[in-house]
């Protein structure tokens, strides 16, 4: 079967609504050679959520998530924290850009361990680098906040590579 343009577009024009195709809101199309067509007749759409796709004004797609304009802050503070394996860490976190930085309180900063994170684009998760300069160890791994007070997630050691450490912490108050 051979399709001749006109009824090709006769066919897309009776399903399609001619606002779709940037067209006058109603018309009438009659008699094309070799190829009956009803008219079509549509209103146009009322919101931008109408089309052809079969949503309608009262189904319209959900908006994205509203994120926070400093996502960071949730992180913010102070926390004492505990890892699988005993090491027990109080750390500062501070926003630096769109990265959270973080240092082991009370200890000389030149020799303290660093946290360096980047976060999700929600701000709940954190994948960071934890650098111990006295000791060498630098730690990789992802945090995430179970609720504003505590986090938890997962860590290796660069120097025990095939080990996965678990890391508690809680808003020191």
């Amino acid at each position: 079967m051979k399709l001749t343009l006109a009824a090709f577009l006769a066919v897309l024009l009776a399903i399609a609504s001619p606002v779709d195709f940037g067209l006058s809101g109603a018309y009438a199309m009659t008699g094309l050679v070799g190829f009956e067509a009803e008219t079509v007749c549509r209103k146009p759409p009322t919101s931008p959520y109408e089309s052809s796709f079969g949503l309608s004004p009262g189904s319209p797609s959900p908006p994205p998530p509203v994120i926070s304009k400093n996502i960071a802050d949730a992180w913010v503070g102070t926390w004492d924290t505990v890892t699988s394996d005993g090491r027990v860490y109080t750390l500062d976190f501070y926003e630096q850009g769109n990265r959270l930085e973080g240092f082991v309180a009370h200890a000389d900063r030149r020799f303290a361990a660093r946290f360096s994170g980047a976060l999700s684009p929600a701000g709940n998760e954190v994948t960071f680098t934890l650098t111990e300069p006295v000791t060498g160890d630098i730690s990789r791994g992802r945090l995430h906040l179970t609720n504003k007070e505590t986090f938890e997630g997962s860590f290796s050691r660069d120097r025990v590579p095939n080990t996965t450490f678990s890391w508690h912490g809680t808003r020191k108050q």
